[in-house]
């Protein structure tokens, strides 16, 4: 006797199989792109690797400082990191014409994403931590 699917096993599946669709677009897209590269092909894989570091890193630092953290933070902490990088990468030069920072490097933009991130992410999850039980620094957990 075959035992019926959960609602939950059945979205399981559906996004399996959304998954496999993805990557077979992922890659049908990476071959078109390899079959007449841009010039700047490179640095814009850089740009995408720097972004996916700033992104990934407030969800680790504050899942390494504090237990339970507020989701909403985390991911509101990863999109501005993200913004920040990709918008000053590609408008920073056009938003601080005076500023002597070289916006066409990713490491540069990649920097101050993360100077805008990680306090935004750090204060707030401090703040949380003051006002809910759930989210406790951990150096302060007994």
């Amino acid at each position: 006797m075959v035992k019926a699917a959960t609602p939950k096993e059945k979205k399981l599946a559906l996004a399996y199989k959304l998954s496999h669709l993805i990557l077979i677009g992922i890659a049908a897209a990476a071959f078109l792109i390899c079959l007449h590269p841009p010039k700047l092909l490179g640095i814009f894989g850089q740009v995408g690797v720097y972004g996916m570091a700033v992104a990934a890193l407030p969800p680790l630092l504050i899942g390494v400082l504090f237990r339970q953290p507020s989701l909403k933070l985390v991911w509101a902490a990863s999109f501005l990191g993200l913004a920040a990088h990709f918008l000053l990468f590609f408008f920073g030069a056009k938003l601080f014409p005076n500023s002597n920072l070289a916006f066409a490097n990713p490491g540069v933009t990649a920097t101050l994403a993360i100077i805008v991130s990680i306090p935004l992410a750090l204060t707030g999850s401090a703040l949380a931590g003051l006002t809910s039980k759930k989210t406790i620094p951990l150096h302060l957990e007994k």
